[in-house]
């Protein structure tokens, strides 16, 4: 039946897009399928994960909202065989922590990406550390989003020109940081960067360890077409 026939009260818009969100998962997740013909991954920012963490955020004052441990429990819970984690979900960077994390990981057998905030990339101090803490949890790859939303934070040409350049400027000078810990880098199409307009970036930068992090539907904003 049709969820706009039902005789029910109609639900908040988040819970239409919490059970559409569940009902996709169910789909991609099918018993007796080959995994590694049909290994997926779950990022924090997704609508399910993000329902859960605001939930949890309102009953407790300090910490992360969905603390690391709980949040790969929930994407295996969903079937997930990895997920995309932001590094502020670890309730520690001590040795002993991330080596529990790293062992729990893998009796799971799930990969995990570390997504970290853009700021971390114009510190080297900060980006060492987030590369160690990568290393020491098995990641090979972190996330980042530039952000500067386009059309909503920029009122004048000059000055998106002005951020491109400072922002192609900070990945140049964290290349070879990532280059030395064999970290590689995706720079997600947020909102601020059309395809070319990335492609164009990363090539003036010129190394394998600074790439491209794609969400398809991230630049309908900027009128692209997702297949494209």
């Amino acid at each position: 039946m049709s969820p706009f026939s039902s005789d029910k009260p109609v639900g908040s818009r988040r819970d239409f897009l919490y059970s559409v969100s569940a009902l996709a998962l169910s789909q991609i997740v099918k018993p007796g399928v080959n995994p590694a013909l049909s290994t997926f991954g779950i990022v924090y920012t997704s609508f399910a994960i993000r329902s859960r963490q605001s939930a949890q955020a309102q009953e407790q004052s300090e910490g992360p909202a969905i603390p690391a441990e709980k949040f790969i429990d929930l994407c295996k819970s969903f079937g997930g065989d990895g997920c995309q984690m932001d590094l502020s979900q670890l309730s520690s960077t001590d040795e002993d922590y991330l080596k529990r994390l790293r062992r729990s990981l893998e009796e799971k057998g799930m990969f995990l990406e570390l997504s970290i905030d853009a700021q971390v990339l114009g510190d080297s101090r900060a980006l060492g550390n987030a590369a160690s803490i990568a290393t020491q949890l098995g990641v090979s790859r972190l996330r980042v989003g530039i952000n500067g939303r386009r059309y909503e934070e920029f009122f004048e040409l000059r000055k998106w020109k002005d951020f491109a350049t400072h922002w192609q400027g900070v990945l140049r000078q964290a290349e070879p940081i990532l280059k030395q810990n064999r970290i590689l880098l995706g720079v997600e199409n947020h909102k601020e960067w059309t395809t070319d307009e990335l492609v164009e970036m990363l090539r003036g930068i010129g190394s394998s360890h600074v790439g491209a992090c794609v969400d398809f539907g991230n630049n309908l904003a900027l009128l692209e077409d997702p297949l494209e």
